[in-house]
This record gives structure tokens, sequence and C-alpha cells, in this order.
């Protein structure tokens, strides 16, 4: 995997579905000419034509047919670990805030934000400092 650009997965699996460069670019918000050397670019790295053009548009080769579900799991993989977020849940969280303000607002803001905490937020610590 190495020097192998993650992107080239998103454009084997589109030119995969639509068998067009033209609507895979589309799709992709990409150029047709960088659809075009991501081709060229995954040809090179299988050393196999990947997509050949047919009176039906952009057909994979059996080589690619072999690949391309495995490099739709790998893609949809690598989709759902950098989409996943951590949860913040303010009940349980006992999370320590630093927070940094003037004299005039530990007088007018805090108190509403500490009433404001003890209620939706009650183990949540602040540190205060000048």
């Amino acid at each position: 995997m190495r020097n192998i650009d993650l992107r080239l997965l998103e454009v084997i699996r589109e030119v995969h579905r639509t068998g067009s460069v033209s609507h895979a670019a589309q799709n992709l918000g990409l150029g047709q000419s960088a659809v075009s050397m991501s081709l060229a670019r995954l040809r090179k790295h299988f050393n196999d034509p990947v997509f050949v053009r047919t009176s039906r548009g952009m057909k994979a080769t059996s080589y690619a047919e072999a690949l391309i579900g495995e490099l739709i799991k790998a893609t949809e993989i690598l989709e759902s670990a950098m989409n996943r977020r951590l949860h913040f849940d303010p009940l349980s969280s006992d999370r320590m805030f630093h927070l940094i303000s003037t004299d005039i607002a530990q007088f007018t803001i805090l108190p509403p934000l500490v009433r404001c905490l003890a209620a939706t937020a009650p183990k949540v610590r602040i540190n205060l400092r000048q």
C-alpha cells in the first residue's frame, strides 16, 4: 500500500458503478482528466488495463472485476472508520474544562454557567484561571 492514493478507490468504485469516466468525474466532483489520470495510475499499479472502453461504456477487466468487491469493502471500512466520532454525553462526562477569563467574566458569566452545568453536566469540572 506504499504510495497508493486512497482516492483511487473512490475512482475505481465510481467508474465501475457508472461505466463512464465523465459520469464518475461529475459524481466525484473531479475533472474528466483527473479521473483518466487516476485510471492510468491504477493501470500502472495493478499492471492491468483495469477498465476497457466498450460500446456500452467502461467495462472492468476480469482482473479488476475480481478486485472490485474487495476494494469496495475496503472503502466502506475506511469510510466507517473515518466517520467515527467520539460521542460526548454531558450527563456522564467527568471531563475537566480549563477556562481563562477576566475578572468581570467571573462575576457575570461564570455563575449562570455553573448553574447550567449543574443541571446538564453535573460531573463536569471547571478549572478557572484569570
